[in-house]
């Protein structure tokens, strides 16, 4: 597990986010610049996941949460733009009294700074697009 994570920090430290913060489970918290008015928090995972015998490393950023569930309609746009990707899916997640819309990806781990570079790219900028259409706020 501790390579794992030392496997993280070296690909984080390669591919220039340097405002990262680690939680307790060795998972980066980094922030992306989109513009210079907006910024995106991107969680990178450092524990590999392993199916079919491939070992893969989630990426994800939210994109806006709701006081509650999402709309019929705001669930309907975000299954709708999951066909557009070939990266990743929006999920929904709880967090408390929060539902909220998570875009996640998974690369393997042993993709390349290029690759990890433009996942984290895509996942931020994807997920800064629905928060800037849904809130007109940068909060995440």
């Amino acid at each position: 597990y501790d390579s794992d994570i030392d496997k993280a920090k070296k690909l984080i430290k390669q591919i220039g986010l340097d405002s990262c913060k680690i939680d307790n489970d060795g998972d980066y918290f980094c922030t992306f610049r989109i513009s210079d008015t907006r910024t995106q928090g991107v969680m990178i995972y450092s524990k590999p996941i392993e199916a079919f015998g491939i070992a893969r490393r989630r990426i994800s950023a939210v994109g806006y949460a709701s006081g509650g569930p999402l709309s019929a309609s705001d669930a309907a746009a975000l299954l709708q733009a999951n066909s557009t990707y070939n990266f990743g899916a929006w999920e929904v997640q709880q967090s408390g009294s929060k539902t909220m819309a998570v875009l996640a990806s998974w690369i393997p781990v042993n993709a390349t700074t290029e690759q990890l570079t433009e996942i984290v790219a895509l996942v931020a900028m994807g997920a800064d697009l629905i928060e800037a259409a849904k809130t007109g706020k940068d909060e995440y």
